[in-house]
């Protein structure tokens, strides 16, 4: 099957399975569209291991993961306990039901849920997200048992998966996803030129202040290298992450991309911890050795008041800002780690 042949049979699955799991239209159908950007983008490297329909489901079903990451939605919410549609004689008041009592399930549940809906086998289901068959149908009966207690429609023995796939669907429209996928070109092009422009303007910085202000001491060169490398490290650690980012495959299991996800994050927090230590420690010394030689050269009462402030300033930055800002991510990090270690938990489950 080419692009177009994919996107035409599967637009319509990709986006229930999105709106299932968010229970927000527009936000459905923006994610839908990075789906099959990320097909176009992997479909060259398919090698045929599953059914094209259970490898999409994979790119879709990590997606959603990931932004529910950036949402920081990892966690379960309790389900809307007015949930009932028993005097609603309009079909569609029951597919809206439907879908807000699927949203109120955990995050794990919601992607199970919107699989079987979608008349995927459960060994499928197994294979997306990582878990066992045996588990897969435990859960599904689960499942089912707290959507009938939260929607009555259930308890009427209306067809759940008749009103699953009776949820208005935006119309088929290829361009969007092209424009989607230009924009993720563009995005990559421009974050790399970015990190290159940066890293230029920190090496043109330092060449400029050694050709229009000759340091005479070897203290004052070594003080423009250490500030220039101060400036540029932030730089190479984000085009670094860049490439951990853009190398983390969305077209395996859900257990998998979890723990790459953590991984990366973890390798995240441990180089921002040595960049930031190093890039105040370079400032700091680069500072210091490079005004040495315009202070003291003029007079020493200069040159003590010069360093009084810049030690002030050191001081300031590493007892004071330094400390804080690890703290703050520290916390941020543990609770971040917490939440992907929980949910991948629950996935491996058996």
């Amino acid at each position: 099957m080419n692009f177009e042949d994919i996107y035409k049979a599967y637009w319509d699955k990709v986006f229930r399975l999105c709106m299932g799991y968010f229970n927000d239209y527009p936000l459905a159908q923006d994610l839908a569209q990075d789906v099959f950007a990320r097909v176009w983008q992997y479909l060259p490297s398919f090698k045929g291991e599953s059914s094209v329909g259970s490898w999409i489901f994979r790119i879709a079903t990590n997606i959603c993961l990931r932004q529910g990451e950036r949402q920081r939605r990892i966690s379960q919410t309790e389900v809307p306990p007015d949930v009932s549609v028993e005097a609603a004689d309009d079909r569609s008041l029951h597919v809206q039901a439907l879908y807000k009592a699927i949203s109120g399930l955990s995050e794990t549940d919601r992607l199970i849920i919107s699989l079987y809906l979608e008349d995927l086998k459960q060994s499928e289901i197994a294979q997306i997200t990582g878990m066992s068959q045996v588990n897969v149908r435990v859960r599904i009966h689960r499942i089912k048992s707290i959507l009938a207690k939260n929607y009555a429609g259930m308890e009427n023995d209306i067809d759940i998966k008749s009103l699953w796939k009776g949820q208005q669907v935006p119309v088929i429209d290829l361009s969007a996803v092209r424009k989607k996928i230009k924009y993720f070109r563009l995005r990559r092009m421009g974050e790399s030129c970015a990190v290159i422009m940066l890293m230029m303007l920190a090496l043109a910085s330092g060449v400029t202040v050694w050709i229009h202000c000759p340091p005479l001491l070897s203290v004052t060169k070594a003080g423009i290298i250490l500030l220039s490398m101060g400036f540029m490290l932030p730089v190479l650690s984000y085009g670094r992450l860049l490439r951990l980012y853009y190398g983390l495959k969305t077209d395996c299991s859900n257990v998998d991309y979890m723990s790459n996800l953590l991984k990366i994050k973890k390798q995240e927090h441990r180089q921002q911890h040595i960049v930031l230590n190093l890039y105040f420690l370079f400032l700091s010394l680069g500072f210091s050795l490079y005004t040495y030689e315009y202070t003291f050269h003029h007079s020493s009462l200069r040159g003590i008041i010069a360093y009084s402030v810049l030690l002030s300033w050191i001081s300031l930055n590493w007892f004071v800002f330094r400390p804080y800002i690890i703290k703050k991510r520290n916390r941020r990090f543990s609770k971040l780690v917490k939440c992907i270690e929980s949910h991948r938990d629950i996935l491996m489950k058996h």
